[in-house]
């Protein structure tokens, strides 16, 4: 199972900006006590962190899920089989991961014509109309699920944020940990070369 290989998300002024704002989020979320906070407060201050490499596995299924989005409508990982699922764990306290969603929203667009799903997992007790105006003020058109079945640890998530592909045979085929450029064309590269050589079906 392959780890992507893009840029980390760089450092710069504008990025300095983004996670001195959010730095409130982690406040509340270490008052509030959730179970990732700690972690999250540790992303937040290791943006740049660099990807876990990939165990040498073969492909195992990815773990079903059914979840509420933040429009309280049920979706299910079944529901996209056939497709390429990108999920990817998050949560509104954790600064790296708020960096990436508008970033995840040009990978989506861009891939709009493909048979490409984006999913955002989050892990947020908040309830959820405060994350779909939250995902609304983001400017992110994919679906933002609540993770109110314990998701991310049955995908062995263990720091945010964490990324993960299913191919349309439902197996987990790449993943990534910590924040990445989603928009870059090597990203993009990266998608469209996996999908031209996976085995197709007769």
């Amino acid at each position: 199972m392959p780890s992507f290989k893009a840029p980390k998300l760089p450092g710069s002024p504008r990025l300095a900006a983004i996670l001195g704002i959010l730095a409130l989020f982690v406040v509340v979320a270490v008052v509030a006590g959730t179970p990732y906070v700690r972690q999250g407060v540790e992303n937040a201050l290791l943006a740049e962190s660099e990807a876990k490499p990939a165990e040498k596995v073969i492909d195992p299924p990815a773990p079903l899920f059914t979840l509420s989005d933040v429009n309280g409508r049920s979706v299910s990982l079944t529901d996209f089989r056939g497709k390429w699922v990108f999920i990817n764990f998050w949560a509104s306290w954790c600064g790296p991961c708020v960096v990436e969603m508008p970033l995840m929203e040009k990978l989506n667009q861009t891939m709009k014509n493909d048979p490409f799903v984006m999913l955002a997992i989050s892990l947020d007790d908040a309830e959820p109309v405060k994350i779909r105006q939250f995902a609304k003020e983001l400017g992110v058109s994919f679906s933002v699920l609540m993770d109110t079945a314990n998701v991310a640890r049955e995908y062995g998530v263990t720091s945010i944020p964490a990324t993960f592909v299913v191919n349309p045979d439902g197996l987990v085929v790449a993943q990534a940990q910590g924040a990445r450029e989603w928009d870059n064309p090597e990203m993009v590269k990266f998608f469209r070369d996996m999908m031209e050589t996976a085995p197709k079906k007769d």
